[in-house]
């Protein structure tokens, strides 16, 4: 299974020990992202550090064992598909062109189940059966 994630996705596994934490560190799941992730997530260190209560060194730890799980996909790889990517997104939200480029690119438009199964007040529930069901 491959799912994107998207830059508030990280952010909030970083800021609390939580569902989408838990889920971020499933190793039967591929999560794919952006490498600008990580450029957005550094801008919002200080409000990580503020808001998660951890020190830059403890968020930093907690970020590199989160990308242990996570692919980093450059820009490169999915760029052709930028275009068909506004196409879909532009008029909502042009900041999400990459994160649809890159669905796009490995041809899993998975990008909007991973929002919904984490915006779930059921959220792990719901997702461990849906993975029982695949799996």
């Amino acid at each position: 299974m491959k799912l994107i994630i998207d830059t508030n996705i990280l952010i909030s596994s970083l800021l609390k020990d939580s569902t989408t934490r838990e889920i971020l560190l499933n190793e039967s799941l591929n999560f794919y992202l952006p490498e600008l992730v990580l450029s957005e997530t550094n801008k919002y260190l200080p409000y990580i550090i503020q808001k998660s209560e951890l020190n830059e060194k403890e968020i930093k730890k907690l970020l590199n064992t989160l990308l242990e799980n996570l692919i980093l996909v450059p820009i490169d790889e999915y760029e052709k598909k930028m275009d068909e990517g506004m196409k879909i997104i532009g008029k909502i939200d042009e900041k999400d062109t990459q994160f649809i480029a890159l669905a796009l690119s490995i041809e899993m438009m998975e990008y909007g189940l991973m929002i919904n199964i984490l915006k779930s007040k059921r959220k792990l529930e719901y997702l461990k059966r849906w993975i029982s069901l695949i799996f």
